[in-house]
């Protein structure tokens, strides 16, 4: 289990820019948008302020959790990553409904895809962590691990400066 651990630890801080409830890997675009686009540089200023606003909870919620995987309290653990699994939900919706310029549409769904998909693995690790069945908790870490570094990638590529990053 501590390998499995300190893989949940590295990627805790995806939590970041994270949120939704799937697996799927089409290409996200938010419909029903109103109102004219936002530039890029609008677009990252306005996401990099939600991100920013979320981060100091979810870096304590990080910290609670290490503390916890120190101790070796995996419920405690446990808990404290599926609280930070709630605050990326809310963070990722006010993301997700923000005009997005129409040219970077595609790269920004990409985005979306994987901050949905590190989330859900991270939620899917939360009962194994709990029950302390490792095998189990290792490939979902694993799993939510390259997710998040994919989202990292992309994140920093397109040029946040907050969003996706620890």
């Amino acid at each position: 289990m501590p390998r499995a651990l300190a893989l949940l630890i590295a990627v805790l801080t995806i939590a970041g820019c994270g949120g939704g409830d799937s697996t799927t890997t089409s290409v996200r675009t938010v419909t029903g948008q109103t109102g004219k686009p936002l530039t890029r540089e609008q677009y990252i200023a306005e996401a990099d302020s939600i991100c920013g606003s979320y981060h100091p909870r979810l870096h304590d919620l990080r910290d609670k959790f290490r503390a916890a995987a120190v101790r070796r309290d995996y419920a405690a653990a446990a808990d404290a990553l599926q609280e930070a699994m709630s605050i990326s939900r809310v963070e990722f919706d006010k993301l997700t409904a923000i005009r997005q310029p129409e040219r970077d549409r595609e790269v920004l769904g990409k985005l979306f895809d994987k901050a949905d998909q590190a989330i859900a693995l991270f939620e899917s690790s939360i009962e194994p962590l709990r029950d302390e069945s490792s095998d189990r908790f290792t490939t979902l870490a694993d799993e939510a691990n390259s997710a998040a570094d994919q989202e990292r990638g992309i994140a920093t590529g397109y040029g946040f400066k907050v969003c996706g990053q620890d």
